[in-house]
């Protein structure tokens, strides 16, 4: 039943875009998990609205001003942001993945002041990160406008993100997908070379 919700909701949302692949998730509904999550990432890791507009609601959510926006996206991208995250699986070993970002002085200061006052901190929604330090490095490193820095997260995860490289129509972004509500704690804010290095320690 979920899996047919999210179809039905991702093929509204798109008005017909990438049908095709969405409807793949029909031909797997009573396959295993990990067959059903395997079409689930290629979806969200494809250059599509369907990872663009899941996470905007999910960043806005909580927002009083985007209340309106969020009831109209849950009936839409609500069910297939269920199903990836129901079915993401855990890891069994730590490692560290790398995020390339753009934020301002102040998204930066957020992130220090964090970091002194040792406050857990959270991802509000499904963010990809690559094992690649360098591929990690390039999706930060594009001309920045005007008051915003390059930023490179380093994030030490334990059980929580799924390698989705063999799922992904980027394989060789080396891509490992965290789930939303991601808890971490901030261990240093460093510029170094004209960049600033976060490191990030997982829950």
């Amino acid at each position: 039943m979920l899996v047919e919700l999210a179809v039905t909701g991702l093929l509204r949302e798109g008005n017909g875009e990438h049908a095709e692949k969405i409807k793949r998730l029909l031909e797997v509904k009573d396959g295993s998990e990990q067959e059903i999550f395997g079409i689930c990432a290629q979806l969200y890791s494809m250059s599509s609205f369907i990872y663009r507009e899941m996470n905007e609601v999910m960043r806005s959510d909580g927002d009083e001003q985007q209340t309106a926006f969020v009831k109209t996206k849950v009936p839409t991208v609500g069910p297939f942001a269920y199903l990836l995250w129901k079915l993401l699986p855990r890891r069994t070993q730590t490692i560290t993945v790398y995020r390339g970002v753009k934020l301002s002085n102040e998204q930066i200061q957020q992130y220090e002041n964090s970091r002194k006052a040792k406050d857990w901190c959270m991802f509000p929604a499904f963010t990809s990160t690559s094992q690649n330090r360098e591929k990690a490095q390039d999706f930060g490193s594009e001309e920045t406008a005007q008051g915003f820095r390059h930023v490179l997260f380093e994030i030490d995860i334990h059980e929580r993100g799924a390698d989705i490289r063999n799922y992904s129509d980027f394989e060789h972004e080396d891509e490992v997908l965290l789930p939303p509500m991601f808890m971490f704690a901030v261990i240093s804010c460093e510029e170094v070379d004209n960049q600033w290095i976060i490191h990030l320690n997982g829950y």
